[in-house]
């Protein structure tokens, strides 16, 4: 009996599988290849904005609409028996006409546009509001207004407000910008022929709360660099829909008492060019000048204030380069986008400071550095291109400090980056080496060029300082001696205003050609032939943490923070004054 049974369960299953599927299609064919069929509509007459529910079949499928000859809009398509037509100006009247794929259906009477003339019932509506938010309006034959306008007084324009929601006794709208504190709601309507507007007399007055930015007293001293953050305070000024100096929009934050904004380079030559400050608000229809002879400053350095990188351990998300050429800092998930070339060469490298590429390729790559610990705790700079045994320690993945996650996906692979730097730590004994340092201290270093900076190749000099001793990494111990005692360098603290200042010197894809040094026979030294760009790094603040899960316990956790001053055009050598 259980073998019959499955057996007769077996041939009926199909079937009623079959059937559904073959009364499905033949419901939706029906429904797909029918004209849409207008059976009544409501209401039988009405004015422009006006809705009408229209009832009928076969109404899912309609892609347009007539009153008449004029198209109105498909407001909602309820089901297949009914939908919702709006009004639209220029309507005069006639049969309702639907048509979908198939052809149009036809209602067997005539819609009549009415012409109401719809009216405010000032006592119901608020007699204040603030300018964007939203507020109701309250009359008769609302269906009919074509816009609400907001006019200040003494003005003769008005502004429309956008509707939220209406329907014939209530309406609500955005409250526009307007000029003054006062103001009059009227609305416009359809006369059959043209758009007029509804009696001046029985408008709505209305007091307008416009939160109007007011700055502080401020004072520019001097030009102002582009990139660099200037505060303003006052009140209101989350209200500042932009600032601009001249015709250009600032980077701006904003909080209710504060503003700070920043000039972005574009826009402006090299050098400095006065122009007016402004603010903007209220939907930048007004605007405050801030200083009419506000002086912008292009200067011809690039310079990147209060940099934060990290060290690298497990903690992939934390940025840990640095560009100099984009100011921006990558993590080390980012870094193989940053210096794709590197991770595609692997091993392929002759020595740690040739990067073995051509010239093109070396060039699609930006100038990068990063800090890094080592077991010692020594806070070191890094040249890509002298750091082969570094980036194996280095994980990809917040978190995860296995050594797929690596930068080269092991813990063998000697990677070298691409870029070719060597640093010299500047002393502020040596005269030369102080005028530097003061000016980079001091904010006044505002030019690396050919003149101010010239290298003497010979000599092996850039500025007048000594450059027979450049190094591919520089620690703490030679750019801040003494600042963090041995013993400290198994304790958290923090070093702050270390004011350690250390150049920066950029070679070209010939890396750091090794040349003799005319002052010791046999002993070799960095040619400045190749020198690209010139910088330099003002080590500010050393957070120095130290990684309790590391048996070594190295601080690849520390913050550094540092400024960076950078040359924006390639060395030319035929510009220096000899």
């Amino acid at each position: 009996m259980f073998i019959a049974m499955k057996k007769l369960l077996f041939f009926i299953l199909p079937a009623i599988t079959a059937l559904a599927v073959s009364c499905e299609s033949i419901s939706i064919v029906d429904t797909a290849d029918q004209l849409p069929q207008v059976q009544g509509f409501t209401p039988q007459s009405a004015p422009v904005g006006a809705e009408i529910i229209v009832t009928g079949e076969y109404l899912s499928n309609v892609t347009k609409a007539f009153i008449g000859s004029k198209q109105v809009e498909i407001s909602q398509k309820v089901s297949n028996t009914r939908l919702s037509l709006r009004v639209v100006e220029g309507t005069t009247g006639g049969k309702i006409r639907l048509v979908n794929a198939v052809g149009e259906g036809e209602s067997p009477e005539e819609f009549k546009v009415s012409f109401a003339v719809p009216s405010l019932k000032s006592e119901l509506i608020q007699t204040s509001a603030e300018m964007g938010a939203e507020m109701m309006i309250i009359g008769e034959n609302l269906n009919s207004a074509y816009s609400v306008v907001f006019t200040a007084d003494g003005y003769k324009d008005g502004h429309v407000a956008e509707m939220v929601s209406r329907n014939d006794k209530e309406i609500v709208v955005k409250v526009p910008y307007v000029e003054d504190a006062s103001a009059a709601i009227s609305m416009t309507y359809s006369d059959g022929s043209k758009i007029v507007p509804t009696d001046p007399s029985k408008s709505h007055k209305l007091s307008i709360i416009r939160y109007v930015p007011m700055f502080d007293a401020h004072e520019f001293e001097g030009a102002v660099d582009v990139g660099l953050q200037v505060v303003l305070t006052g009140t209101h000024l989350d209200k500042v829909d932009a600032i601009y100096a001249g015709d250009v929009q600032c980077n701006m934050t904003k909080t209710e008492s504060q503003i700070s904004f920043s000039i972005p380079e574009a826009g402006f030559p090299e050098g400095e060019t006065p122009t007016q400050l402004k603010a903007t608000y209220f939907d930048e229809n007004e605007t405050k000048v801030l200083a009419e002879n506000f002086v912008v400053n292009v200067p011809k350095i690039k310079f990147w204030q209060a940099v934060t990188t990290y060290g690298h351990s497990c903690y992939g998300e934390l940025k840990v380069f640095f560009s100099p050429e984009t100011g921006k800092v990558y993590h080390t998930s980012e870094w193989q986008n940053l210096d794709p070339l590197a991770k595609e060469r692997g091993t392929k490298y002759t020595g740690s400071q040739n990067p073995g590429l051509s010239e093109a390729d070396y060039n699609t790559i930006p100038p990068y550095f990063f800090c890094y610990s080592n077991n010692a705790c020594d806070i070191i700079f890094y040249s890509p291109a002298n750091s082969n045994s570094i980036f194996k320690n280095m994980p990809t993945i917040q978190g995860d400090n296995s050594t797929k996650t690596r930068i080269p996906g092991n813990n063998t692979d000697a990677i070298y980056g691409s870029t070719v730097l060597t640093f010299r730590a500047l002393n502020a004994s040596n005269v030369a080496e102080k005028a530097i340092i003061d000016k980079v201290l001091n904010k006044e270093l505002k030019t690396i060029d050919e003149q101010s900076f010239p290298i003497d190749v010979n000599a092996h000099t850039v500025a007048g300082v000594s450059c027979t001793n450049l190094v591919g990494t520089i620690n703490d111990k030679a750019y801040a001696p003494g600042l963090i005692a041995d013993a400290d360098r198994k304790v958290d603290k923090v070093y702050d205003n270390i004011d350690a200042v250390i150049m920066v010197l950029y070679h070209d894809y010939r890396g750091a050609i090794k040349v003799d040094d005319p002052a010791n026979p046999g002993t070799k030294i960095t040619s400045l032939e190749n020198i690209k760009r010139i910088g330099f790094i003002r080590v500010r603040k050393i957070n120095f943490k130290i990684d309790q899960t590391n048996s070594n316990k190295p601080a690849s956790l520390s913050e550094f923070t540092y400024d960076c001053y950078w040359q924006k055009h390639d060395y030319d050598y035929t510009k220096i004054t000899k």
